[in-house]
């Protein structure tokens, strides 16, 4: 009986004390339980034969999503190189505004949903930065020793990812500094190199250092974009090709105003490893023009196909005016069901392409990157909320003056705001008995001065006819009563 006791007594005191060791662990010992230190290989679903097989931006990340028992036993070393080496982590490059590429990733990758909840997240994000080094622009990430070996695309993701906003740690006073030597230190070493770039090479790094000038802890994007563009003009001499090069005005074909971007060309090296990756990662797309940066997808799908100048055009200006979307606002497009479009807009306004409803195919610029031939799936940007844009007849509403008197001229418009030269406006007016009787009026454009001669009720129809086609491609009408 003594030996029983003084063996329950024993158990006792040993599990308080397991309990307490656990209680007073801290994260560095917790971190132990992860016992794979080693960043996920894709070479199986991403062999060239097998990516061939998936025809979607869904299918594709569905395919490379990491077992979950395999996620539970990873390192956040391994965690954060698994995300940058992800076959799809650079489709950011296709995206005008890169952290909604960011965003989609983000959003679609479990091994990203993980790594969010490890609490040395931020600080892991930061050592493994410090220990990259940049490699041919063709290859996919790999380790060498310590050092995280990787290709001007895959580090500017990484960049990226790390001033999303995702972990605002990233910044904090411990990490500020060192953080801002690394970005400054991998500049410096690109320029050094003396290889051909532009500002797409370093805008990551940039951005790094934008955020770490804030004030506070906390990654306020907004704030950073202003400080960037102070820095972009800073490093913008340093590089091979400047960036940015001021506005154009492109006009709608009804005649609104539409404000391009202009930018210069990015470098042969950095087109080759854009044409590189769009046509490893899409291999059912078809190239149909090279790499270029500049023009966007927007500005092919809406401007250039119709002759327009090469430019970028971006969803809203840069005051925050609305942009793009004048074309399908009471102008030649307008919204309609997929089997008569022509164009394509992918959610957020940030990609728009030609599409071909017989085939279900697209073309699209994809940012920097190529211009492709694809299906409406098969590209860097969801397909999940698209809106189709057609020629289609417009119903414009009609201006109607009160107070219609006879002997008094009235003026009547169409409800668009501008009319260029290759539209003709017909003008029709009928009494109650539909007869063209009872008026005169002096047509000019969208506008009519009608004169009344008779007190009746009048039906007035303007008719919109695009001059290279004589289609109608709008109207409005209203009733009148004359007194």
């Amino acid at each position: 009986m003594s030996c029983l006791v003084a063996t329950i007594t024993f158990l006792l005191v040993t599990s308080c004390s397991l309990t307490n060791d656990i209680e007073n662990q801290d994260d560095s010992v917790l971190e132990k339980r992860y016992t794979i230190d080693r960043a996920w290989s894709y070479d199986t679903v991403a062999s060239p034969e097998q990516w061939k097989q998936y025809h979607s931006l869904d299918e594709k990340f569905e395919a490379c999503q990491i077992p979950a028992t395999v996620l539970s036993e990873m390192t956040t070393n391994a965690l954060v190189k698994t995300c940058v080496a992800h076959p799809l982590a650079n489709i950011y490059s296709a995206y005008g505004n890169r952290l909604n590429g960011i965003g989609v990733f983000a959003d679609r990758f479990n091994a990203f949903q993980e790594l969010l909840t490890r609490s040395d997240a931020a600080e892991t994000f930061v050592e493994v930065y410090s220990n990259v080094k940049v490699t041919a622009d063709y290859c996919n990430p790999y380790t060498m020793g310590n050092t995280f070996m990787l290709s001007s695309l895959s580090i500017g993701f990484l960049e990226l990812l790390m001033g999303s906003g995702l972990f605002p740690d990233i910044i904090s006073p411990i990490n500020r500094q060192k953080l801002r030597e690394i970005a400054e230190k991998r500049i410096n070493d690109l320029q050094e190199s003396h290889q051909e770039y532009s500002y797409l090479s370093i805008e990551g790094a940039l951005f790094l250092l934008a955020l770490c000038e804030l004030q506070d802890d906390e990654i306020d994007t907004d704030k950073a974009q202003s400080i960037l563009s102070e820095l972009r003009s800073k490093y913008e001499a340093m590089s091979s090709t400047k960036a940015y090069l001021g506005t154009t005005t492109l006009y709608t074909p009804f005649g609104q105003s539409v404000q391009g971007r202009l930018y210069s060309e990015v470098s042969d090296n950095e087109k080759a490893a854009l044409l590189y990756y769009y046509t490893t990662y899409f291999p059912n797309a078809n190239v149909v023009d090279q790499p270029s940066g500049t023009y966007n997808g927007n500005s092919y799908a809406w401007n250039m196909s119709e002759g327009g100048v090469a430019c970028w055009l971006y969803p809203y200006t840069i005051s925050g005016g609305s942009n793009i979307e004048k074309y399908w606002t009471q102008d030649y497009y307008d919204s309609c069901s997929s089997s008569i479009a022509s164009r394509v807009v992918y959610d957020d306004m940030d990609h728009s392409a030609l599409y071909y409803p017989a085939t279900g195919t697209c073309i699209s610029k994809w940012d920097n990157g190529p211009l492709m031939e694809h299906s409406l799936a098969d590209c860097p940007f969801p397909s999940n909320d698209v809106h189709y844009y057609g020629q289609i007849p417009h119903w414009s509403a009609m201006t109607i003056p009160t107070n219609i008197i006879v002997g008094v001229p009235s003026q009547f418009s169409i409800g668009w705001p501008a009319t260029r030269s290759d539209v003709t406006c017909i003008w029709e007016i009928y009494d109650h008995n539909e007869q063209e009787a009872g008026f005169s009026h002096i047509p000019n454009g969208r506008f009519d001065t009608i004169t009344f001669t008779k007190a009746d009720a009048f039906e007035i129809y303007c008719y919109v006819y695009w001059n290279e086609t004589n289609e109608l491609i709008g109207w409005g009408s209203g009733q009148v009563i004359v007194s």
